[in-house]
Order: structure tokens, then C-alpha cells, then sequence
């Protein structure tokens, strides 16, 4: 045997020795039974297995493409484009897509997988930090209890393939693996674009760590990771130059869609950001208590770079701060399950505990008593317990957000394959579920997969833009939650769940159907919340709303409702006329017609708009009424 086999050997033998530690063994255990059970709990809920956002139809979407066509392109046929943010998990699944056809067990086991693989990496990680086994298997529970951590495990995203290969590279750093730190890093970039700011921030350490070392004051190369800064680099490299390659050779631009997309869509002001967002993330469950203790190491890693002494956890502590700070000036939002920070909590985690670990031994691990290992273990179970409070409520979470994308995209995308022709091309804001089960071409309305809508996004001009890109795009069908975008003067072919969103299928009939403005939408939104309370004071904002958009059916039925609320009659019926000339099968609109020209005493034209309803809507809940308004 060589010289050089063995250290990779003995390293092979303590890799495996760790994981099969009944102390880690039992953390990862559990935090697998906790992913099964949020499955199992969404499952018998909602009659069905799903996904608690629809972006995991968007990586299926493009993996399956890959599999069946060899193309990295949204549709059959179509140029590829770079609009996963993940493909390197793309790759994964399309892997497995070959294998297993049924898409939620595949992303499920991926998950899993990957969500085990991190746990076990991250208590090798805390080992050689902390130590003591018991502090590293607190640390792994603490993470396996954290419902973000859990939910995002079986949420068929690429979260938990990202923090495997984040905990892959700062465990490699820690063993002086440097090769395999620049091949984790470089992996992780496939994963998710944020690994550049990782990178950096290894890369600022080793400067700090070289800087120090040349000091005449006492620095020494023992604040430097061991291994050389060029062995992690050169691979990392490799992967760094093809990354943005790859993503000029598929959508011609250097990262994917995804961050310019949500950078116009998602402008959430810093100061909410920051209450908001970082405050969820960072200040709850146990985590109360662990970013304050990890925030101590901030001076801590400050003393220790003046006294020239080893920054063990600079690193840690730089990936902690870094990677919210970069989305708080860069993208102030992180998403549902706060999953654009959630690869920081490990880091905060480590810190917090390391601190507490400090704090008890006070810097005499060799002599420590049982008063202070009963106290660490007491504080590590409270810690644990605090985290596992949040499970319960996990679980409703990540049930509520299968049912809602299950009752919504996942239903219409069925819908539309089984009642829509196969040319049918269905231009929508949510691009997963839709585009996977409709099985058709779909047009991008918010620039995830074609970048096309980006400059437009919260622009007076979005809807005329729409209308034109449509006719480009050959648009045949709109699928749309009416609180993105609003569509008016044409019924709905299909409703999904009114509740608490609602979407409809619509035909794209330029000239009739009618794209409502973002400024006009939210003015009549306030128009009914004041109609509720006095219908006068109404008006004023459907009177600006029809000054943008006076071919909005919506608001003129609005507008002669609070009308007739006022008993201006005449004022009322004019409105009303007018909103069903611009869309003549609005049912409420005859209806209200109907019951006001009844008042009027005009039966026999009642009569005629009551038949009108009904051929419409047979089923029309207030038809009783009606028809007792005109004695019919």
C-alpha cells in the first residue's frame, strides 16, 4: 500500500465510523421520519402526494425534457433556455426521471437522500468544531427539528442537494481536503447561484489568513485552513468558467432567468426585509437564542485575528452574514419557507452552540465537571425542544401549500391536457405545474423561462406588452391567478379553487379579452373595500380607474352598484349597460340589470335579462330572488 493511500483510507475509516455513531445515526433517523411524516400528513389531507410551491414542476418540467428529447428546453422543439436555477439537480432528476416515471416519489427520494446526506456531513462538520459527540449530535437534531430545514427536504427543490454540498465544503475546509472543498464549492454553484458568495467569502478567509501571517507582529500560517488555497481553487475554477458557459450556450446570459425575474418582480423595500424576512428566519424557534450566541462570535473572531491566534469559525461566521446580507441589497425576499436563507442556518447554529460550548467549559475542556456537562445537556435538550415545537405547525403548513397547489396548478394543468388541443400554447405566470400536466407550450409571463417580460414587470405598459408578445408567442389560452393578473369582458373556461386564490383558464381573444392593469386592479380593490363601508365613497376610485382603463367591464359594474346603492337609478343603469357592452355574458351584470329595471318596473325587459342569466348560469344562486322581484 502507498504512502499517499493511506491517509484516504483512514479518512474513509472515521467518514464511516461517524455514521454509524448511534449518537448521529439517531438525529438523521428522526429527520428522516419527519420528512415521511409531513408526506404522509399532506397525503391524507389532501387525497393526494404534491408540492408545497410550484418551482418543483419547473426543474421537472426541464428534466424531463432532458430525458425524453436530449434537449434543455422548456417544450419539445423549442431553443433551450436558461431557466433553471439548478441544473445540476436538473441533471439528477433527469436521471432518475429515466428510471421512475412518477414525479412527486422521485423528488420525495432525491430529497430525502440529499437531506440525509447533509445531516450526516453536518455532524462531521460540528465534530471537528465542537468536538464532543453529544454537542454534534444536539446540533444535528437541532437542524433535523427545523421545519424549514424539513419541509424544504420534500418540497422536490434543490435546498437540500445545495446544503449536502455547503456542509460537503466546509467540512472538506476543516479536514484540509482542499480538492474536494473546490469540487463541493464548484457543484454547489450548479446548485444554486449563491455559492459565489461562499466562495468569496473562503477566499477573503485565506486572504485574512495570509495577510495575518505576514505580520512581524506574530502571525502564523496556523490561521490558515490546512492545505494549499490552489487545490480548492483550480477545480472550483473549472466549474466556475463552465457554469456561466452553459447558461450563454441555453438562454444567452451568464446566470440563469431566475434572478433577474424575481429582482423586478419581488422589490420588497429593506426595512420590511429585514423586519420581516430576516426576523422569521433568524429569530425564531430556538433560533432565538442561537443567533444572538452566534453573533458573539463576531467579536470573538475579531480578537482572535488581532491576537494572530487561529480564526477556526471566521469562515462560518462570514457565510452567516454574507449570504443575508447579499440578498438584503441584492433581492430583499427570500421566499416561501425562507428557503433563500435557510442554507445560512447551519452556519448561525454552529456559532450559536460553539459560544454556549465557550461559555460552560469555559476554556478548561480537559477539566470540565458534571455540573457544567449537565447544564450543556440540559440547554442542548431545550434547544432541541424548541425546535421540535415548530413541527406541528410544519406539518399544517406544508399540507396547506399541497392542497393549494394541488387544488389549483396542478388541477388546471390536468384539465387543460384532457380539454385543450395539443397546439394549444397557454401563457401563464406559474410555469410548473401547468406546463408539466397540460403537456403544452407555455408563454412566460413573469421571465423565469423566457426573459422576454423582465423590463415590463410593474410597468404602466405590462398588459400592452402582453398583448403584443401574445400575438408573437401565438397564444391561444391565459392561466392566470386573477391578484397577478386580472382578466375581464370574457368568462372563464375553467375555475380552479376560489379559495384563497382564485385561478381561471381563459381563451386569448385579442380585442375581447381584456388584460387589466396592476394600477387600476388595485384601485378597484379599494373601490370594494370602501363600497363595503359606504358605497359613496366608492366612486372616486372607480372614477380614476376608468380614466386608465374605461374598457374594464368590472369597473363599470362596480361603479353602477354603487350607484344604485345611491338610488342614482339612471346613473346606475347607464354603468351597467356599459360594462355588459364591453362583456355581454357577465352574468352578475345581468343579474343586477335585471333587478334594477324590475324596480323600474320594466318587467317584460327583466323577464328578457332573467332568461339570459339563466341560459347562462342555470344554476345562478339568486335566481329566487329575481324571479320573485319580478313577479315571475
Amino acid at each position: 500500500m502507498s504512502d499517499e493511500a493511506e491517509p484516504e483510507r483512514g479518512l474513509q475509516r472515521r467518514i464511516a465510523t461517524a455514521f454509524l455513531d448511534p449518537w448521529l445515526l439517531v438525529p438523521v433517523f428522526l429527520a428522516v421520519a419527519l420528512a415521511f411524516y409531513l408526506i404522509s400528513a399532506a397525503h391524507s389531507a389532501n387525497g393526494a402526494h404534491g408540492f408545497p410551491l410550484d418551482d418543483p414542476w419547473i426543474h421537472l418540467t426541464y428534466a424531463r425534457n432532458l430525458a425524453l428529447h436530449q434537449s434543455f428546453a422548456y417544450f419539445p422543439g423549442d431553443r433551450a433556455s436558461a431557466g433553471s436555477t439548478a441544473p445540476l439537480y436538473t441533471l439528477i432528476l433527469s436521471v432518475g426521471y429515466l428510471l421512475f416515471r412518477d414525479e412527486k416519489v422521485l423528488s420525495y427520494a432525491l430529497g430525502i437522500l440529499f437531506h440525509a446526506g447533509f445531516l450526516g456531513i453536518a455532524a462531521l462538520w460540528a465534530r471537528k468544531h465542537l468536538g464532543d459527540i453529544v454537542w454534534a449530535a444536539g446540533f444535528v437534531l437541532i437542524l433535523a427539528f427545523d421545519p424549514r430545514i424539513a419541509i424544504l427536504a420534500v418540497s422536490g427543490m434543490e435546498t437540500s442537494l445545495f446544503l449536502f454540498l455547503v456542509a460537503l465544503a466546509f467540512w472538506a475546509r476543516a479536514e484540509g481536503r482542499m480538492r474536494l472543498l473546490g469540487i463541493a464549492l464548484g457543484l454547489a454553484l450548479w446548485v444554486r447561484p449563491d455559492a459565489l458568495i461562499l466562495a468569496a467569502v473562503f477566499g477573503l478567509d485565506a486572504l485574512l489568513a495570509r495577510l495575518r501571517a505576514s505580520f512581524p507582529s506574530g502571525g502564523s500560517t496556523a490561521d490558515a485552513p490546512r492545505g494549499s488555497v490552489s487545490a480548492w481553487l483550480v477545480p472550483f475554477a473549472g466549474l466556475l468558467v463552465a457554469y456561466p458557459l452553459f447558461n450563454l450556450l441555453t438562454g444567452g446570459v451568464l446566470i440563469p432567468n431566475t434572478f433577474a425575474a424575481k429582482h423586478a418582480y419581488y422589490n420588497t423595500p429593506i426595512p420590511t426585509f429585514i423586519r420581516g424576512d430576516l426576523a422569521e428566519c433568524f429569530l425564531s424557534l430556538a433560533f432565538w437564542a442561537l443567533t444572538p450566541l452566534a453573533l458573539v462570535q463576531v467579536g470573538l473572531e475579531v480578537w482572535r485575528l488581532v491576537r494572530g491566534e487561529r480564526g477556526a469559525l471566521r469562515a462560518e461566521l462570514g457565510w452567516a452574514i454574507a449570504l443575508p446580507l447579499a440578498y438584503m441589497l441584492l433581492l430583499p425576499f427570500s421566499h416561501r419557507f425562507s428557503r433563500y436563507l435557510v442554507p445560512a442556518l447551519p452556519a448561525v447554529a454552529l456559532l450559536g452552540l460553539a459560544t454556549l460550548r465557550g461559555l460552560l467549559l469555559g476554556g478548561k475542556e480537559a477539566r470540565v465537571g458534571k455540573p457544567a456537562a449537565a447544564t450543556g445537556l440540559v440547554l442542548l435538550a431545550a434547544l432541541v425542544g424548541a425546535q421540535a415545537f415548530g413541527i406541528p405547525r410544519a406539518a399544517r403548513i406544508f399540507t396547506e401549500a399541497c392542497g393549494y397547489h394541488l387544488a389549483r396548478h396542478e388541477r388546471a394543468g390536468r384539465w387543460m391536457k384532457a380539454n385543450l388541443p395539443a397546439d394549444a400554447v397557454i401563457a401563464t405566470h406559474d410555469v410548473g405545474a401547468i406546463a408539466f400536466y397540460s403537456e403544452r407550450r407555455v408563454v412566460d409571463t413573469v421571465g423565469l423561462i423566457q426573459r422576454d417580460a423582465i423590463p415590463y414587470l410593474h410597468q404602466p405598459n405590462y398588459t400592452t406588452f402582453l398583448a403584443e408578445f401574445f400575438a408573437r408567442e401565438k397564444v391561444t389560452h391565459l392561466a392566470v391567478l386573477r391578484n397577478w393578473l386580472e382578466v375581464t369582458n370574457i368568462r372563464p373556461i375553467y375555475l380552479a379553487e376560489p379559495k384563497p386564490e382564485v385561478l381561471e383558464v381563459f381563451p386569448w381573444t385579442p380585442g375581447r379579452t381584456h388584460l387589466v392593469p396592476e394600477q387600476v386592479s388595485a384601485l378597484n380593490q379599494r373601490a370594494a373595500q370602501e363600497f363595503r363601508a359606504d358605497p359613496r365613497r366608492a366612486v372616486p376610485y372607480l372614477d380614476k380607474s376608468l380614466q386608465l382603463d374605461p374598457a374594464n367591464a368590472r369597473t363599470w359594474l362596480l361603479l353602477g352598484a354603487s350607484r344604485e346603492m345611491q338610488q342614482d337609478l339612471l346613473g346606475a343603469e347607464q354603468a351597467y349597460r356599459k360594462g355588459l357592452e364591453l362583456y355581454p355574458d357577465a352574468e352578475d351584470g345581468l343579474f343586477a340589470l335585471a333587478y334594477l329595471v324590475a324596480r323600474l318596473d320594466r318587467k317584460d325587459e327583466a323577464r328578457a335579462l332573467l332568461n339570459q342569466v339563466e341560459a347562462i348560469n342555470p344554476e345562478h344562486p339568486r335566481l329566487p330572488q329575481l324571479r320573485a322581484a319580478i313577479g315571475y
